[in-house]
């Protein structure tokens, strides 16, 4: 990843505006981070699961909502990929766009890459 293309730290930016981190928040932000494709609020819920098997839907959903309140991740509406799921990612330090790419033949969206 080049440098204008980082990542925050969601911990750290988290922490320095007093947000409290509970164990269950904290399953949901990790995922978030390590993400290394633009995940949704279901595969959120069942990667988060994997860390901390009480998380709930509705954690999921109030942390997702927190962090976009924040600016610290940026949701995605990506409604040609898979009907009309949302996806989310950590804000970059700088904008990027995403680009799909479609076979004619088939209209199916064979690949989504990021371009900053």
């Amino acid at each position: 990843m080049t440098p204008a293309l980082t990542r925050r730290s969601l911990v750290e930016e988290l922490s320095s505006k007093g947000v409290r981190m509970t164990a269950q928040r904290r399953a949901v932000i990790e995922v978030i981070q390590s993400a290394r494709e633009h995940l949704d609020a279901a595969a959120l819920l069942d990667l988060a699961r994997r860390l901390e098997p009480n998380i709930d839907r509705a954690t999921v959903y109030r942390t997702i909502e927190l962090l976009k309140k924040l600016r610290l991740i940026d949701e995605l509406d990506l409604m040609h990929l898979q009907g009309e799921k949302h996806y989310y990612e950590v804000k970059t330090q700088r904008d990027h766009v995403h680009l799909a790419f479609a076979a004619a033949e088939s209209k199916n969206i064979r690949r989504l890459c990021s371009i900053g």
